[in-house]
């Protein structure tokens, strides 16, 4: 046994070998992935989505495998609507749609989504 052998030269690369495989698990299904993929919630820029400020967007992409005006991919886009507003603890009463549309020609989409859902919490309950 060489000298090398038996020294820890493996040991700086042990730590970047964990983190990688970390990386790897944090989209630990197709599901997730493509929530984050395909859509995101934006805070209007420009004081647009109605006079209140509890108007926020929803927006997303439309692929094949998530067409337009297909019930399947529309519930699915909702399912991801909702993970993220429970990732993010916003609307616990609920939410609701106020508008679907495309993006207009000159709107800020920097990520180039197609579609866009205006969506506001609903009231929590008076107790």
């Amino acid at each position: 046994m060489t000298a090398w052998m038996g020294s820890r030269w493996w040991t700086p690369f042990v730590a970047p070998a964990i983190a990688m495989l970390v990386s790897c698990a944090a989209f630990d299904s197709p599901d997730l992935y493509n929530r984050h993929r395909f859509s995101e919630i934006t805070q209007p820029r420009d004081g647009a989505g109605g006079a209140s400020r509890d108007v926020f967007y929803f927006d997303v992409s439309i692929t094949a495998e998530f067409p337009d005006n297909d019930a399947t991919a529309e519930a699915e886009r909702m399912r991801w609507l909702d993970e993220w507003l429970e990732l993010r603890g916003m609307c616990p009463a609920g939410r609701e749609i106020l508008r679907k549309r495309p993006f207009d020609f000159m709107e800020d989409n920097p990520a180039r989504r197609d579609q866009r859902y205006e969506v506001r919490c609903r009231a929590a309950a008076a107790q």
